[in-house]
């Protein structure tokens, strides 16, 4: 039916085809289409970040009145508190493709423009090595954008760097360098949730991932969290109590054949949340590490403790909506590039950054199926 293929002489019988291509690219890019775009004018995007507990002396219930005052006594005078300004750093990425004249008039399948089909092939490859890099980009020592190799810090990095140290620490450092330098004080950390292989249950989900961010600053009304499939279906059956019971009643008519056995919004008691699947959440057998310890070079602070490998396809990773955005110093685009030979050439290429306003306004958790 076929031959092998040559430039030119493609021989694929299109009747058996029936004049269809079936074009299968993967080209879902759930947190490019989730959170806000924003044009940044520098690789090295900073902004001004507060403390959100500066004096955290008055949340103490053993010693409720330590700042009570006597009468005549003279105001005490609180330490000022500077912002910080945190740091994304533009990344690159391009990919090119080389397309031969004469493969540009040769018909495949009922393609009749090789050179789109290719174009568009990178342009998703493109999209989808950005989105790997939004989601598990570690960032790097990187001070004044002048980097040969500058890498920007995606979502997960961006609460499971302090999260973790802040939850699994024996004794927290009292000021960590993220991975490009900038000291955080304790105040500023997130939340990041081991669960160390224990199934997400619906009190895990409240008591260690939810309650522990809004003990830190985090407002959990509107929050999405994005997981992968298998996390997707451990939260459906939150809708189910240990006695077996429904917790709300879900009736479908039997006219409708099907039933719903999913969980995209719950009300908890701190506020309602979202799930989103993320098939960069689903990835089998794939890890990341989380390592803290490293010393940062040209610049002094503690380091942390916690050196972790986590499971992609065991993540689940949230944002207060507004706080997270890609900056993009140069959206994704296609450029011409000039040849000495018989072929066109184009590249895709794209200089982006994640950005995350304040790392108390992400939360999330690994190693969560058993």
């Amino acid at each position: 039916m076929t031959t092998p293929y040559i430039q030119g002489g493609e021989t694929v019988q299109r009747e058996n085809l029936l004049d269809q291509l079936t074009i299968l690219f993967p080209s879902e890019a759930p947190l490019l289409r989730t959170v806000p775009h924003t044009a940044i004018a520098n690789v090295v995007h900073e902004w001004p970040m507060d403390r959100p507990f500066v004096v955290d002396t008055v949340r103490n219930p053993n010693t409720p009145h330590s700042l009570s005052r006597a009468e005549y006594d003279s105001y005490v005078v609180d330490t000022p508190a500077y912002h910080v300004r945190p740091r994304a750093v533009a990344e690159i990425n391009h990919f090119s493709k080389k397309v031969s004249n004469t493969d540009r008039v040769a018909i495949l399948a009922g393609t009749t423009n090789a050179y789109d089909y290719r174009a568009h092939q990178l342009f998703v490859q493109l999209i989808n090595n950005i989105e790997n890099i939004l989601m598990y980009g570690r960032g790097a020592e990187e001070f004044s954008g002048v980097s040969d190799n500058r890498n920007t810090m995606g979502l997960i990095f961006s609460s499971a760097w302090t999260g973790l140290e802040r939850m699994h620490a024996a004794t927290p450092a009292t000021t960590l360098l993220d991975p490009y330098g900038i000291g955080l004080a304790q105040d500023y950390w997130s939340t990041f949730y081991d669960a160390n292989g224990a199934n997400l249950s619906r009190k895990m989900l409240y008591d260690k991932i939810l309650a522990t961010a809004a003990r830190s600053g985090a407002e959990i009304e509107g929050m999405l969290f994005h997981c992968g499939y298998k996390l997707k279906n451990l939260i459906a059956d939150f809708g189910v109590n240990l006695a077996g019971t429904p917790v709300n009643e879900r009736t479908v008519g039997a006219d409708k054949l099907m039933t719903y056995d999913s969980i995209d919004w719950i009300r908890t008691p701190l506020g309602t949340i979202g799930f989103r699947s993320n098939r960069y959440l689903d990835l089998e057998g794939k890890t990341y590490a989380v390592d803290n310890t490293v010393t940062i070079t040209g610049a002094t602070s503690t380091t942390g403790e916690i050196d972790k490998t986590f499971q992609a396809d065991e993540t689940l990773i949230g944002m207060m909506p507004g706080f997270c955005s890609v900056g993009w110093y140069r959206p994704p685009h296609y450029s011409y590039v000039p040849t000495d030979g018989d072929f066109s050439w184009v590249a895709a290429t794209a200089e982006f950054a994640w950005i995350t306003r304040h790392p108390v306004a992400v939360c999330g958790g690994g190693n969560l199926l058993s």
